[in-house]
């Protein structure tokens, strides 16, 4: 199961009953004013940490879906290392600039963070070679931190 809610907790009983479960709570950002705006539905990152916790203690197997990670702002690094004595598993996925979102993703960055509009704008041009080097990144720490990972990364390429 993978949620964005910390109420995940109510269903531990639920969970125990079946042989093969998880639960992967997914964020992308644990600075709460950034994060309200990105994630409006969801609950806070505090909260979906002690979720995390709170299926540790109870033996249900867990997952951190760190996603989307977005370019200079997602600390997964970060992420990692405040969870991983009761997270099981991590995910990574990438930020992906679909026409659909992309006007929305540069209001955010105009709003909150213009010094990365041309970051961004050169991460998503044709010829960046940005998530490779960031899946590497992750790789190369995942693999040194003994810490078990899938990727989900999209390389797609946009024009920002």
């Amino acid at each position: 199961m993978i949620t964005k809610s910390d109420l995940v907790v109510r269903d531990i009983d639920l969970f125990k009953q079946f042989k093969n479960c998880m639960v992967a709570l997914s964020f992308s950002i644990t600075d709460e004013k950034l994060r309200k705006q990105v994630e409006l539905l969801s609950s806070p990152a505090k909260q979906k940490i002690n979720s995390l916790k709170e299926l540790h203690k109870a033996k249900i197997p867990t997952a951190l879906f760190i996603s989307p990670i977005f370019p200079q702002i997602t600390d997964w690094v970060k992420m990692i290392n405040k969870t991983k004595s009761f997270v099981d598993e991590y995910w990574f996925e990438n930020l992906n600039l679909y026409p659909s979102i992309k006007g929305e993703i540069f209001n955010f960055l105009r709003k909150n963070k213009p010094e990365l509009i041309e970051k961004y704008k050169e991460i998503y041009s044709k010829n960046s070679n940005y998530w490779n080097i960031e899946e590497n990144k992750i790789i190369e720490f995942c693999k040194k931190n003994k810490v078990i990972y899938k990727i989900y990364f999209h390389h797609k390429r946009n024009d920002a």
